[in-house]
């Protein structure tokens, strides 16, 4: 018997349903208050009565003969500045002699030679009766907090004088000895007296490295790269006290503070005691300073920064190891990892670390530092658990890099951070937007060493960096928010080490950290009375909208996909039209309402669920998000004088019209018809109240002061849009009564959807030269069919080829099998192609050739099985595919 041919043809169908709308908004005005920088400064390193022992009721004659000593413990590091002691001078003249010593811890001093001696002439020593008479040394000599040192008073031989004395031993922390050999060489202690006597001592300049606030704005801790000490500042008072220091003697490089956490955390490297030759980190718990487990790698921190708001709180620290190669480590736990190993490429000290938010809502961070040749190099270190790290720059142009911030305004089109760094003969301040590098500033006789963003408020962005100047002079760079200006001023004696800036509350300021002081500023105020200055300059917009390209108003209309149209609006700025930029800001809103819709994390995946244009005024309109693609495209904006001002040009108010294509995947919006809310409204609660619309925002401010600026509010809809394309006729040969006969040329759909939906597949019986009246046919029930696709998974898909490898029969004529969905309640997968694809391939999305994807399919696998009884010849009959969107 001759076989059978059996051929299948493909039809399609498709359902497409549906309908979307539009709205909009004006400003209310923003006062918009100078950056003006105050200088305010107050001692970190001033004189301090450190021992005190004022008490006395009776007194010792001191001759040449009869020596007194009173021992004392330092409470602080520093200068004895003076000793002050209750005396007379009982008669004679000559010379008495004021000697300091170090004790053999006994309340004795050493014999020998005195660390410091003043002679004073007995003339100067006043007489009559007790008197607080200062003594201060030629050389102050430096002393060592705990370190117990003795003070020593002897007379010429032609002289003497009274000592006080206490006998209720009031001080604990030394004691008296007298010696009466006329030399001091022998000491006996007189354990029931003290000498009444003062110290003062003057700490070292603090020689604060870095400066970090606690959220709350009322105190900043300071570390210090000399010692192991953390100081506390405290806004309202403006003074700096020592806080604490662990057991150890560490020298600390960097701190930072952890909103997730609300502990601080500070980094550097032991130079004696405990684990020496490994990286310190420690936390302060909100009472005392605790250390981590050291690292297992041995070398020293410099730099350390943590994540917030991505889950918990990750802590890099950066620096080097013991053979002078970059090192990196990230905390878990309460245990340091190595971030990466055997990466280095030169032999690298890496000095500060920063970090953006990246687009799956993990971070990035970047170490900076320089080579063995004194190159400033960037190296993109990845996220914790990452293996991969890339150099990015290094060079001799860069000079050695000291500090890096990354903008805290990401989103706002200010992805980029700001590094800046010295070099013999030239400092330089640059930035950096995660791959390019370009330079801001550039000097050949200053220095910069630390850096800080505004965090939020009014100057959010700003960013303010500290150095040196010529004559070792302190010297603050000012850069705005836009990164396109910087101003770099002289504002202290001393070389200016750390800064750190406060968030906006009562009021934003700063504090920075100098060789022996410090300067705290205000950037609002003139100074810190009553007078605050104000300036109300800021671009006026009057109204906006959405149009057809011939100007026709589209505002709270139903809106096709696969066309052009324009964001408009008439706006003016008295400081010049030229200065300012435009801002349009789309998102699909997920049912919510007023000021609770937001704009949503700009990642791959809500690629066709937001999109933000930026216009710069006699300029291009660029795509800040997404990528350029078939789903979001613009085109040179049009400007027009709506209106002249005869009397002042630059009042003359702008019509502009600003183009955007919404492609065919731009998710739909049905907003309920837009029944409530204004067309437009600066207020989000006015011209937001459509639920499952797409909201937008017009922002038009100077892009040189962000901060002016002026913001409206609309909505639109998206109406419902759907596409299939198949390709692809099965066909076969097989005999009666064969069975799973695969059939050659599969079904390849492509297909795409803007709003939730699924695809069907049926087939007719087949009947005998597609003549459904012809008395043979084979039945619907004899094909089986499979998705073939890689995704296909039985949860969402009725044929899918790993439950059934050799295809599952049709039901019957003309019954569906879902493809992919579930035709009951319609399917869709949030990523990364925002519902449009239903389970589909990646390359299913329309959108995917404009993101570097090739087209792609989905793919059914066709089988027959020949009735035994089928008389020979061709039996065919039309595939129908459906993409329908529920409705």
């Amino acid at each position: 018997m001759r076989s059978k041919i059996i051929t299948l043809a493909i039809t399609i169908m498709m359902i497409c349903m549906g309908f979307s709308m539009m709205a909009f908004t004006v400003p209310a005005e923003d006062v918009i208050a100078p950056f003006v920088e105050r200088n305010d400064g107050f001692p970190i390193a001033s004189e301090l009565l450190d021992v005190n022992q004022p008490a006395s009721a009776a007194q010792f004659t001191l001759t040449s003969a009869a020596w007194r000593s009173q021992s004392f413990r330092p409470t602080v590091n520093g200068e004895l500045t003076k000793i002050s002691l209750e005396i007379w001078l009982n008669g004679g003249a000559g010379n008495v002699f004021f000697e300091l010593y170090q004790t053999n811890q006994a309340e004795m001093p050493f014999a020998g030679s005195s660390i410091a001696i003043q002679t004073v002439p007995s003339g100067n020593i006043p007489g009559g009766g007790p008197t607080w008479f200062d003594v201060s040394f030629p050389t102050a000599p430096v002393l060592n907090a705990g370190t117990e040192y003795a003070i020593v008073v002897h007379p010429d031989p032609a002289c003497s004088i009274y000592w006080r004395y206490w006998s209720a031993n009031v001080y604990g922390d030394g004691g008296v000895a007298f010696s009466n050999d006329g030399n001091g060489m022998s000491w006996t202690v007189n354990p029931t007296v003290e000498m009444s006597f003062q110290t003062y001592m003057t700490p070292p300049a603090l020689g604060i490295s870095k400066i970090a606030w606690h959220s709350n704005g009322d105190y900043a801790f300071g570390v210090t790269g000399e010692d192991s000490k953390v100081y506390r500042y405290t806004r309202n008072t403006g003074a700096w006290s020592l806080f604490d220091e662990p057991n150890t003697d560490v020298v600390f490089h960097d701190i930072v503070f952890s909103e997730d956490i609300g502990y601080f955390f500070m980094v550097g490297g032991h130079v004696s005691g405990g684990s020496a030759g490994y990286p310190a980190a420690y936390y302060h718990n909100g009472v005392s300073i605790l250390a981590y487990p050291n690292p297992t790698t041995q070398g020293m921190f410099y730099g350390v920064e943590k994540t917030e708001g991505i889950g918990g709180c990750f802590l890099v620290a950066v620096g080097e190891d013991l053979t002078g190669n970059g090192y990196a480590a990230w905390r878990t736990g309460f245990s340091w990892i190595d971030m990466t190993t055997g990466w280095q490429v030169h032999d690298e000290q890496l000095r500060d670390v920063a970090w953006n938010l990246r687009t799956d809502g993990t971070a990035n961070f970047y170490a900076i530092g320089e080579d063995e040749f004194a190159d400033g190099l960037i190296y993109d270190i990845g996220y914790p658990g990452d293996t991969n790290v890339n150099l990015l720059h290094v060079g001799g142009t860069l000079g050695p890099l000291n500090a890096i911030e990354w903008n805290p305004d990401w989103g706002s089109g200010n992805d980029w951070a700001i590094t800046a760094g010295d070099s013999v003969g030239f400092g330089n301040i640059w930035k950096f937007d995660g791959v390019d590098i370009t330079s801001l500033y550039d000097s050949n006789t200053e220095y910069f060493y630390d850096l800080d963003f505004f965090p939020n408020g009014p100057h959010m962005g700003t960013c303010q960096i500290v150095g040196e100047g010529e004559s070792t002079t302190g010297i603050m760079g000012t850069i705005n928010p836009a990164a396109t200006k910087i101003a770099v001023d002289t504002i202290s004696a001393d070389p200016c080490k750390a800064i750190a800036l406060k968030g906006p509350s009562s009021p934003s300021s700063g504090i920075i950290a100098t060789a022996s002081g410090g300067i705290s500023f205000y950037p609002d105020a003139w100074n810190q009375d009553t007078t605050i200055t104000a300036n109300a300059i800021f671009p006026k917009l009057y109204w906006i909208g959405f149009n057809e390209t011939d100007g026709t108003d589209r505002g709270d209309q139903p809106v096709a996909v696969n066309d052009w149209y324009d964001f408009t609006l008439v706006a003016n700025y008295s400081q010049g039209w030229a200065n300012c930029e435009i801002e349009v800001k789309a998102w699909y809103d997920w049912g919510q309402a007023g000021d609770t819709s937001v704009y949503p994390a700009e990642t791959v995946d809500n690629r066709n669920l937001a999109f933000t244009l930026l216009h710069v005024v006699g300029g291009a309109t660029t795509i800040q998000y997404p990528l350029a693609g078939t789903e979001i495209n613009t085109a040179l904006a049009t400007d027009n004088i709506w209106w002249v001002n005869p009397d002042d040009a630059a009042q003359s108010h702008h019509h502009l019209e600003i183009p955007i294509y919404l492609g065919p995947q731009i998710r739909n919006a049905s907003a309920g018809n837009f029944l409530s809310g204004d067309d437009y409204d600066a207020d989000p609660n006015n011209a937001l109240l459509d639920q499952w619309s797409w909201d937008f925002n017009i922002t038009v401010r100077d892009r040189f002061n962000p901060t002016a600026k002026s913001t409206s509010h609309g909505e639109f809809g998206v109406q419902k849009a759907v596409s299939v394309l198949a390709t692809g006729n099965p066909t076969g040969n097989a005999p009666p009564g064969s069975v799973g006969t695969p059939l050659l040329n599969p079904s390849l759909i492509t297909y795409s959807a803007n709003a939730d939906y699924w695809v069907n597949v049926s087939i007719p019986h087949l009947y005998e030269n597609g003549n459904d009246l012809s008395p043979n046919w084979i039945p619907a029930s004899s094909v089986n069919v499979s998705n073939v696709n890689v995704l296909s998974d039985s949860t969402y898909s009725d044929i899918d080829g790993n439950t059934c490898p050799e295809g599952r029969p049709m039901l019957g004529e003309d019954a569906d099998w879902c493809v992919w969905g579930n035709s009951t309640t319609s399917t869709w997968t949030p990523a990364p192609c925002n519902g449009t694809t239903a389970f589909g391939e990646f390359g299913s999305d329309y959108n995917a050739v404009g993101l570097g994807n090739a087209p792609g399919t989905t793919e059914l696998n066709w089988w027959i099985a020949i009735p035994a009884t089928t008389p020979e010849g061709v039996y065919w009959g039309a595939i129908t595919i459906t993409i329908d969107s529920g409705g």
